[in-house]
């Protein structure tokens, strides 16, 4: 028994389960709606930071749930990463992960692995995520991963006004934790 998942530029991934017996020709019909996505950015910030966070350990960062408002394909990322002042030294280079949510709205499995970029402090920076023809009507993460420890990284500027506060989370050790939790402290 296996589960045959198709996908195609421009339609909405599908998946059917086929039961293969040695040598037998199977054929399956599966159908695949067109994709109608929307083109405009989803934001939770007013564009400006006043905090920063970097953490202890590599592996660990900085993630933003999102809800789009029907199926929508993730192109890119645009982050803020603290400027050069903060952390010191701090670093140029950082993981970006897309996290899927499982039926009931909990974070669920890392799509793919994280896509290693080198950034620009002090501006935002767009990372193209389109090589993961990640598809979705569910909420969503988008996440940092640290490849270095503490301040060999960059900062991740946060938005302390922004308007949906509780999207904000940092992910250790494989969990995620909202950022308004009262013991966590960020920087500024």
């Amino acid at each position: 028994n296996y589960t045959l998942k198709v996908k195609a530029n421009g339609f909405v991934p599908n998946e059917t389960s086929v039961a293969a017996i040695g040598n037998q020709v199977i054929g399956k019909e599966i159908t695949l709606m067109k994709f109608v996505g929307y083109e405009a950015e989803i934001g939770y910030d007013d564009g400006t930071f006043e905090n920063g966070v970097v953490l202890t350990d590599s592996g660990d960062g900085a993630a933003v749930k999102i809800t789009p408002s029907g199926y929508g394909r993730v192109n890119a990322a645009n982050i803020f990463f603290y400027p050069d002042e903060w952390p010191y030294p701090g670093g140029d280079e950082i993981g970006i992960a897309i996290f899927d949510t499982n039926d009931s709205g909990k974070v669920g499995n890392m799509v793919g692995e994280p896509k290693i970029v080198m950034i620009n402090r002090g501006e935002w920076n767009l990372i193209d995520l389109s090589q993961y023809e990640f598809i979705t009507d569910r909420d969503f993460f988008i996440a940092t991963v640290q490849t270095k420890i503490d301040e060999l990284s960059p900062g991740v500027g946060i938005d302390k006004y922004c308007r949906e506060p509780r999207r904000s989370y940092l992910h250790i050790g494989g969990g995620f934790i909202p950022i308004g939790n009262p013991d966590i402290d960020l920087k500024g």
